[in-house]
């Protein structure tokens, strides 16, 4: 018999007409193989499979936030590193050495700055302040002198400061003023006959001013001192 031969033989297994690609002449058996014929996958392992990918991708998406939320935390605390620093910085300066911590001044506050100032200096602010209160200028001339005299001893630097270098720094800023409102540059403009009324008007201010600059200074030294 050839073996094309498909008439059935006395051992020949009966056709499958039911296989996945029906019955074939001349071949009974064999092995199926999915991938070799076509056959997809099931839909149980589909889902499987999108599940995973799902998981893997809200695993990924948390693990990014995650990060993200990391750095961001972490320029925030170097922000207000920084910013510590800064303040300590400024502290240091307006507090001096030693006086930066936060810690509370023995003596309480205020009035150890006051104590730092001594009588005579005490006067010279008490006038400073009254004068520029009530806008008596006798008052704030003594309260210049008696605030050079007092200083002068400890520091002759600090005392032309307390009663020459501040007040003249705000002279300097009300004349940076004036003519910056002449030349039209900020505030309202000066007219060209108008400066007699100008000066008149403005020139109380400027010595009120320098008087509480100078107050304010020299509570500055007594609490640096302090």
């Amino acid at each position: 018999m050839d073996w094309w031969h498909v008439e059935p033989g006395p051992f020949a297994q009966p056709e499958r007409s039911d296989a996945q690609y029906g019955a074939v002449e001349g071949f009974t058996g064999g092995i199926e193989i999915p991938e070799l014929l076509g056959k997809g996958k099931s839909p149980e392992q589909q889902r499987q499979e999108r599940r995973e990918a799902e998981e893997k991708a809200a695993a990924e998406k948390a693990a990014t936030e995650a990060k993200a939320a990391e750095e961001a935390k972490a320029k925030d605390q170097a922000k207000a590193e920084a910013g510590a620093k800064k303040r300590g910085a400024l502290r240091r300066v307006l507090l001096g050495p030693g006086k930066a911590g936060g810690e509370p001044a023995a003596g309480g506050g205020v009035v150890k700055w006051l104590a730092g100032l001594g009588p005579v200096l005490l006067v010279a602010v008490g006038l400073l302040v009254a004068g520029a209160g009530l806008g008596n200028f006798i008052l704030i001339a003594f309260g210049w002198v008696i605030a050079y005299y007092g200083t002068y001893r400890r520091s002759p630097a600090e005392a032309k400061w307390a009663a020459l270098g501040v007040p003249g720094l705000v002279a300097a800023g009300a004349v940076v003023w004036l003519w910056g409102r002449s030349d039209g540059k900020w505030g309202e403009p000066i007219p060209k006959d108008g400066w007699q009324d100008v000066l008149t008007d403005t020139w109380p201010y400027v010595v009120r001013g320098a008087a509480i600059a100078s107050v304010l200074f020299l509570l500055w030294r007594a609490r640096r001192k302090g």
